[in-house]
């Protein structure tokens, strides 16, 4: 409906509900479209003109409606020469054209936010009242620089994705060769195993290769995943899986994980489960000895500033004068620097009734915690 056909109360019914339609718009030529089409229609003008300007208030790129190619080259030539585009820049107000050759007087209004022009809207022999078509300038601005910014953040958004994609490259090459590093290890040591006849170099050797074909496990997980935060218990499996695969047996499993899972920060999570690893280790050669009779158990518990975590075994049990600062062997030793200095907790160890428990104990800052379920697994 022309605008001079409607009345008041009409015209401003028109300009909220087409101003809706312009809120839902996503395409960005269809909402350049729909202000310029749009605002002819609110001023009832024979012709309008929608002039985007760039980050230095020059125009950039222009959208028509009722007018031709070549009266819309004569009215940018005119207006440019006129100095218009920089005084509708510099004083933020509507600004009527003088000295136009063209018939009427343009109507150029700034589309801004805040201080600053998006673009600019011309309106050639427009009918309507200047505060309708003011109004419909402040929708049509806050419309385009959302749909910029959107824009500008869908591009972003494909700036981190290939940022990311070159990040998981950059990882999965450096775990390669943290694996290559890690192979290289085993063989040195599997080398000097086969040169030597010693029993306690045979084991000191063996138990080496172990830890570090263990430690490449759960460097594998962190390498295949960009997550900050990796399960507890999904690194101890892969460790175990790899040093005592025994425990892990389906026809015959030895090892039992209860209580809830638990999801730390990646580096956390590494010197928990190498520690309960070696935990495991002890329980399984020193608890259950050469019968691999009884079981095995890691115990998750959680508070509200702390967290424990038990591997308890059904075994022998500790020599009634043992001392974990005096007697510790290697895998205690190295257990209990990876608890003190790695996760500012303590390790200590416990008589059971039949067996040992090993028993972890750190705290918990805000949020590095997280249960994943309340499940035993």
């Amino acid at each position: 409906m022309p605008v001079a056909t409607m009345n008041g109360k009409t015209v401003w019914l028109e300009l909220h509900q087409a101003a809706l339609r312009l809120g839902s718009e996503r395409d960005w030529p269809s909402l350049l479209s729909q202000v310029t089409r749009q605002a002819r229609v609110l001023a009832g003008a024979r012709a309008a003109l929608l002039v985007l300007l760039d980050e230095q208030g020059g125009p950039a790129a222009a959208v028509t409606a009722g007018m031709e190619a070549a009266e819309q080259a004569q009215l940018e030539a005119r207006l440019r020469d006129l100095g218009w585009w920089e005084a509708l820049r510099q004083e933020r107000e509507p600004r009527q054209a003088q000295a136009t050759p063209l018939a009427g007087q343009p109507l150029g209004l700034p589309l801004c936010v805040g201080e600053r022009a998006v673009a600019a809207l011309v309106l050639v022999d427009s009918q309507a009242e200047e505060a309708v078509v003011q109004a419909w300038a402040d929708y049509a601005a806050l419309a385009i620089e959302h749909a910029r910014l959107a824009e500008r953040v869908r591009q972003l958004e494909e700036e981190l994705a290939q940022s990311l994609a070159a990040q998981s490259a950059m990882m999965h090459e450096m775990s390669h060769r943290v694996r290559n590093s890690l192979q290289m290890a085993v063989g040195f040591l599997s080398y000097a195993l086969a040169r030597r006849g010693s029993g306690a170099l045979e084991e000191a050797v063996r138990s080496a290769i172990d830890r570090i074909k263990g430690l490449g496990a759960i460097q594998e997980v962190l390498a295949s995943t960009t997550d900050e935060r990796v399960s507890f218990q999904e690194l101890t499996r892969r460790a175990l899986a790899v040093t005592v695969p025994e425990v892990l047996s389906e026809a015959h499993p030895l090892l039992r994980f209860e209580g809830p899972d638990i999801v730390l920060p990646a580096e956390q999570a590494k010197s928990l489960a190498l520690a309960v690893n070696e935990l495991v280790i002890n329980a399984f050669r020193h608890g259950l000895g050469r019968s691999r009779q009884g079981s095995i158990s890691v115990l998750t518990e959680t508070g509200a500033t702390s967290m424990r975590i038990t591997v308890r075994d059904a075994g022998r049990g500790l020599p009634e004068d043992f001392d974990i600062r005096r007697d510790r062997g290697l895998g205690l030793t190295i257990a209990r620097g990876l608890v003190e200095r790695n996760l500012g907790g303590s390790l200590s160890l416990v008589r059971n009734e039949r067996g040992t428990s090993a028993i972890i104990r750190f705290p918990l800052v805000e949020e590095q915690g997280e249960i994943v379920t309340g499940s035993d697994r």
